[in-house]
């Protein structure tokens, strides 16, 4: 076991919150309001402010008056992955958190984080949250119980393969990240950083006793209402994938937002490569063969838009989707998903379809791309709700019964 219980009420362990930022000054004002509003006031908040195109400083100038508050300015123009690692490097806490700049938490989260891992003598305990999509969405990934669960590494390696947690949820107990830190990498490393920090965490997780909890309660939201997937200037890229999943470099330098679901391919495969780990049978029997990870990159690329618009593009779309109706073919029982690839060729031949429909269907009544609308109102508000705890989680749809449809299949 690494966590040092506080049995000691008296004893209020230091909480690090990491903000690291970039060009983001109005969000930065919210999830900062968000962190000194915990009911848990034992805290040093660090932000880490790598902007180039907005000074934001004075945008929060009142709440650096707040002396748990410290401010550093990146010195170089700095990746996401180092602009973390270097605001980590200022935080002294017994327990560690981040939190990007544009979401923002309950104001009990440290607290029942805290009360959590001292009640369960867990190393890091992992909450869920709320989010906020386009045209004034908002769900939950796992529908609320009270239960607190605590995880086997094949289940939180599932769950953090498909991005069922978000790591800004995530507190960690500092002589955990200290013993992660003895296999020589940064804390943060890859273009999916927190991903490959989970799996490195996974990966010791049996040897050192870990103990990870996670509850479905959500503690706070994560923000994808004002970035607009697919935008009017968008066009099917030309990529050599194959080449690209032979490539190690990629994983470092290559921006992970253009095709997400390749980077989360690169990211796994790079963690096997590196890490000599019992999970890499169980990931490639059961969750995803790496036969399949050129298909995963292409499906990838295709969600990229959500129809196409020129000819060119839409022949493109077509070779790439017979390439993996023939792959499924060839290879029907290669996992993906928990699924074996001949279950999912009737679902993919369905969007193939539908995908040709709406192509002849943008072509007859000659219809442009359009950016997806943004409405930054909606999410301020929302935010506004949760820091001031008054949204009411209650009756908001949910994608997953955590129980029946994640927990009991690990059993």
């Amino acid at each position: 076991m690494i966590t040092k219980k506080f049995s000691n009420s008296s004893q209020k362990p230091l909480v690090s919150i990491l903000i690291p930022t970039r060009d983001r000054a109005d969000q930065l004002y919210s999830a900062l309001i968000s962190a000194l509003n915990q009911t848990y006031t034992n805290l040093q908040i660090v932000v880490h402010d790598n902007s180039v195109n907005t000074d934001v400083k004075p945008y929060i100038k009142d709440l650096l008056k707040d002396t748990r508050v410290e401010y550093y300015k990146a010195k170089d123009d700095l990746s996401m992955t180092e602009n973390w690692n270097t605001g980590f490097a200022f935080c002294t806490g017994e327990y560690f958190v981040r939190l990007d700049d544009d979401n923002v938490y309950k104001n009990n989260f440290i607290e029942e984080s805290i009360k959590v891992i001292e009640d369960r003598n867990f190393d890091m305990m992992v909450y869920s949250c709320l989010y906020t999509d386009l045209n004034n969405s908002e769900y939950l990934l796992h529908e609320i119980d009270e239960t607190i669960y605590q995880l086997s590494s094949k289940l939180y390696l599932y769950m953090e393969y498909n991005a069922f947690t978000d790591s800004n949820y995530v507190l960690y107990s500092k002589k955990l990240l200290e013993t992660v830190l003895q296999d020589d990498f940064n804390l943060y490393h890859t273009n999916l950083p927190d991903r490959f920090l989970h799996y490195r965490i996974i990966n010791l997780k049996n040897n050192l006793d870990i103990l990870i909890g996670f509850s479905t309660i959500p503690m706070g939201v994560s923000r994808y209402d004002y970035r607009p997937r697919h935008k009017s200037t968008d066009s099917l890229k030309r990529i050599n994938y194959k080449s690209v999943l032979d490539m190690d470099e990629i994983v470092q330098h290559k921006d992970c937002s253009d095709n997400f679901a390749l980077h989360r391919a690169l990211t796994i495969r790079y963690f096997f490569k590196r890490f000599d780990t019992n999970l890499e049978d169980f990931f490639e029997n059961e969750v995803l063969s790496s036969k399949n990870y050129l298909m995963l990159s292409y499906l990838g690329q295709i969600s990229q838009l959500k129809s196409n618009f020129s000819f060119k593009d839409h022949l493109y779309e077509s070779k790439l989707f017979l390439v993996i109706l023939i792959h499924m073919l060839l290879n029907p029982f290669a996992k993906y998903e928990l699924k074996n690839n001949i279950q999912l060729l009737p679902r993919i031949t369905v969007i193939f379809i539908y995908r040709n429909f709406k192509f002849i269907k943008n072509l007859i009544l000659s219809r442009d791309r359009e950016d997806d609308p943004v409405n930054l109102e909606f999410g301020d508000n929302v935010c506004s709700r949760v820091i001031n705890n008054t949204y009411n989680f209650n009756n908001i749809k949910s994608h997953y019964n955590f129980y029946k449809e994640l927990y009991s299949k690990f059993l």
